[in-house]
């Protein structure tokens, strides 16, 4: 093979090369990119729908690299740090609550988180059919039902609770001198009268 023609088919393979390369690069590699190739786009989700307070809220953030942040709702005193998505991006805000704030224990995605919320104006207060608790209903359409039962607190001190108007209310007794205990024969807890298992009525 004669020297002018080698180099002919060397410039012509180099040529092919380049052009291949240029082929790839414009044609082939764009149409992978929105794949594995390169990251994907943040989103974010808010799941009780935007600030709601009176609503015990998850949020969840999927980042580019494909990490998630997981952020709730939290009380502080009589207020509620609500989390929310503003685009793609998560902000916050602290509301504060007439009724004050309180915490649930919502299972998201098979995991169970403590969120706070805004307790929700009563509707009713009363007692239960057998007169052993005072039932409290919560929401426009009776969705928070809260059951408050007399009950010994760790300081040993009687916890009983009636109604004011529409909301319940806790009254503690210390139960001087013997602290407070369960009557084994009603299961309530009462005042103890002594420390022989009599109970104070």
């Amino acid at each position: 093979m004669k020297r002018g023609e080698r180099n002919r088919k060397a410039f012509l393979y180099a040529v092919l090369a380049v052009i291949a390369i240029v082929f790839i690069s414009v044609f082939v590699i764009p149409l992978f990119s929105n794949y594995s190739f390169s990251p994907g786009s943040s989103t974010c989700e808010d799941f009780d729908g935007g600030v709601e307070p009176s609503i015990a809220g998850v949020l969840k953030r999927v980042n580019r690299d494909g990490s998630i942040n997981i952020k709730t709702d939290s009380c502080s005193g009589n207020k509620v740090k609500e989390y929310y998505c503003q685009g793609n991006q998560w902000r916050s805000q602290t509301l504060s609550c007439a009724e004050g704030c309180q915490y649930s224990t919502p299972n998201f995605e098979d995991k169970e988180y403590s969120v706070g919320g805004c307790k929700q104006e009563s509707e009713y207060c009363g007692y239960d059919r057998n007169r052993l608790a005072i039932v409290e209903i919560r929401g426009d359409y009776y969705d928070s039902i809260e059951v408050h039962r007399d009950r010994c607190n760790e300081e040993r001190q009687l916890v009983t609770y009636s109604c004011n108007g529409r909301a319940a209310v806790a009254k503690i007794d210390n139960c001087l001198p013997y602290g407070c205990g369960v009557d084994p024969e009603d299961g309530n807890a009462k005042c103890m009268q002594g420390s022989n298992g009599v109970f104070r009525e």
